[in-house]
């Protein structure tokens, strides 16, 4: 039996950055800035919702066919630092003021998630929320979750060029 333990892929060197589209409806492939400070990431290993399509001569099993996947809001836990808080509100150069630039000539934001180690990232078009200040405690770190509602589909590309 093959020994596959040091082929597995780890969390270590796992990367989420950002690019918005050149091209209204065209994913970039290059341009991708780093978003600094994850420390966990969402499941993109959503199963398919089950439309059930059974009828009455159907005697022993219900029959269904796939629906869609529901991805939720991503949502990404970070170490809050100043240049993470400057990423995204920094004015006309954050995520937020970018945004909103981008989405008034009608093009997306994309976020791309890639682990280390594998050929492909995961992409999908995203709407932003900007992090706050969570709640904090004694000797912590504070650790604001990034959202991105998915506004398309979830795909998997060649590892972009970042920035």
């Amino acid at each position: 039996m093959a020994d596959i333990s040091s082929d597995v892929i780890l969390t270590i060197g796992a990367t989420l950055s950002y690019a918005f589209e050149a091209t209204a409806g065209t994913r970039p492939t290059t341009g991708y800035t780093k978003i600094p400070g994850i420390v966990s990431s969402p499941d993109f290993d959503v199963a398919y919702e089950k439309i059930e399509t059974t009828t009455f001569d159907n005697k022993n099993n219900k029959t269904y066919r796939l629906g869609l996947k529901d991805l939720g809001d991503l949502e990404f836990k970070v170490n809050l630092s100043q240049p993470l808080f400057d990423l995204y509100y920094a004015a006309s150069t954050g995520i937020m003021d970018q945004y909103e630039t981008a989405k008034e000539a009608g093009k997306a934001m994309w976020i791309c998630f890639n682990p280390e180690g594998l050929n492909k990232s995961i992409y999908v078009p995203v709407e932003p929320q900007g992090p706050s200040i969570p709640a904090g405690s004694l000797q912590s770190v504070f650790q604001p979750t990034l959202r991105f509602t998915a506004s398309g589909d979830a795909i998997f590309g060649d590892d972009p060029t970042v920035a």
